[in-house]
């Protein structure tokens, strides 16, 4: 009997209670996150700013596909806020890859600036993996760099030749559907390549983070989907943060 009540009580210890405590030995290794929060909903944005930032967590904000035209003071809160609990804002500008004018770009770039001085850097979309277009995305790099000491974050969506991570801070590597997440493949910069992965349900994100910790060091798993994956947080946000941060 004795012998049995030991037996029960290593299987039941092992066990566990539920789905977190069976993962809570899963170590995922990342450097931080990377938030698209393409809404303007005042609870969301305080769950961000409160969220944990004990590593790099990197806020991609987008008042109007851009800056806009005029300073909206509710960004303007909301940058400020992010900068407070140590995130790092990034200002959203498009490439059209790689065929939006520059000097288009880099006006973008200034008016980031000019309307919203607490920017800490600049995510910049459609990026292409061409080599022919190398020299485009190295121009706008220089141009952040000469303003100041700001991020610069590409989005080509893939993973590209190793040449243009000289060129950035961050590279997203994969953004896309969880369905499509077996076309990930490896990056010849781990430590500078970043995932997003939409349309995961709450069942499956701690496993989608485990298959990504040997592709990428910054990563963000959402449930949302098209049109628009980024217009609200995951229900499993908090967790998910815990355990790109640390265990979970």
């Amino acid at each position: 009997m004795r012998f049995l009540f030991l037996f029960l009580f290593l299987f039941l210890s092992n066990c566990g209670s539920g789905g977190d405590h069976r993962s809570s030995n899963v170590t995922y290794k990342f450097s931080g996150i990377l938030v698209p929060a393409y809404f303007n909903d005042e609870r969301l944005w305080d769950v961000l700013a409160g969220a944990s930032s004990s590593l790099s967590f990197y806020v991609i904000v987008n008042p109007e596909n851009g800056p806009g035209k005029e300073t909206d003071p509710f960004f303007s809160d909301v940058i400020s806020e992010l900068r407070k609990s140590e995130k790092i804002p990034v200002g959203y500008i498009y490439t059209s890859w790689g065929e939006r004018p520059l000097s288009e770009v880099e006006s973008e770039v200034d008016r980031w600036l000019e309307l919203y001085p607490e920017i800490s850097g600049f995510f910049f979309d459609e990026v292409s993996v061409k080599p022919d277009k190398f020299s485009y995305y190295r121009e706008i790099y220089r141009y952040v760099k000469s303003k100041g000491d700001y991020k610069v974050v590409l989005n080509p969506g893939a993973p590209p030749e190793k040449e243009l991570f000289s060129l950035s801070d961050l590279i997203v590597i994969f953004e896309s559907d969880y369905s499509n997440l077996d076309n990930l493949t490896d990056s010849p910069n781990r430590e500078k390549s970043a995932c997003i992965v939409t349309g995961v349900p709450e069942s499956a994100w701690r496993e989608v983070l485990s298959s990504l910790r040997d592709k990428c060091s910054f990563v963000y798993v959402t449930s949302g989907r098209k049109p628009n994956p980024y217009a609200s947080l995951p229900n499993y946000f908090g967790d998910e943060v815990k355990a790109i941060f640390g265990t979970f």
